[in-house]
């Protein structure tokens, strides 16, 4: 029974008041980050389409030392209405590894690259979250990008992704409409978990895959209330079997983040833990 209290309070660690080191896009720039030097884990403002009509923004991540990734807290204003572009403002997010397939910085600890066709069978990320938010205005993404190579150089030298892949573990309105409007949608169904899978056009392509109530479904789930594990790699085994991915190629980093379409909110990180190999 201790060992059970100990394993809940780690799980839900609080970062003392005095503790916490804040990073802001007023004083650290809108791609500033906290621990991207060291890894594996790290914190990035990432504001990356900024309200361009004079209207005020802010993103804050209050990161604990002691206890980080978890007990991470992440704050956020942005209008109360979508940019009309990307309909996403910024994409605050804890990064495990490398940033979207060679952004800057490469921490100095970073897990193994792991190769498509060889994914650990539990290959997962388990996470809890207390997040304070309308749900219709921003998404809940955890993503990566598959690279040609192990160690994917510097984006402005040579970009070597092939694919974004993405997983919404809580979509708004005005995104679920979009991904429901795509052709060909395939279904993941195995172990109890179901998922409804699209790619959208782009450069290079993005695949979403959307937790649903049921097999062939088009409701999704919203993980954002409790504990979850997302099986990974037995989901990116799947987009290889189905031709999306190459076997061949590499994933170097995780993006767990919230890509914010407007309004307010914010959201302390409970758990975030990588089974990576």
């Amino acid at each position: 029974d201790l060992l059970l209290i100990l394993m809940i309070a780690s799980a839900h660690a609080q970062c003392p008041p005095m503790d916490g080191i804040t990073i802001d896009n007023v004083n650290n720039g809108n791609f500033g980050y906290y621990n991207g030097d060291v890894g594996p884990y790290w914190s990035d403002l990432n504001v990356w389409d900024p309200p361009t009509d004079g209207s005020s923004y802010s993103t804050t991540i209050t990161n604990c030392p002691s206890t980080y990734p978890n007990g991470t807290a992440i704050s956020w204003s942005f209008p109360d209405y979508l940019n009309g572009t990307s309909n996403v403002y910024a994409y605050p997010d804890i990064v495990y590894g490398i940033l979207g397939g060679g952004y800057p910085p490469t921490p100095a600890n970073i897990p193994t690259p792991v190769q498509l066709g060889s994914l650990p069978s539990d290959f997962s990320l388990t996470y809890n979250i207390t997040l304070n938010a309308d749900p219709d205005n921003q998404d809940v993404l955890i993503e990566t990008w598959p690279t040609t190579v192990p160690n994917p150089p510097n984006l402005s030298t040579n970009d070597t992704r092939t694919n974004e892949i993405g997983f919404m573990a809580q979509v708004p309105s005005y995104t679920l409409r979009y991904l429901l409007s795509l052709p060909n949608h395939i279904d993941y169904s195995a172990d109890g978990f179901n998922a409804y899978i699209v790619t959208a056009p782009s450069t290079p392509p993005f695949t979403v895959m959307i937790p649903v109530t049921t097999p062939r479904g088009t409701t999704p789930v919203d993980m954002t209330s409790g504990t979850y594990t997302i099986p990974f790699g037995a989901l990116l085994s799947f987009l290889t079997t189905q031709g999306i991915l190459n076997p061949n190629n590499y994933i170097t980093g995780y993006q767990f983040g919230f890509e914010i379409g407007r309004g307010t909110g914010s959201v302390t990180i409970n758990q975030l833990e990588w089974h990576w190999n």
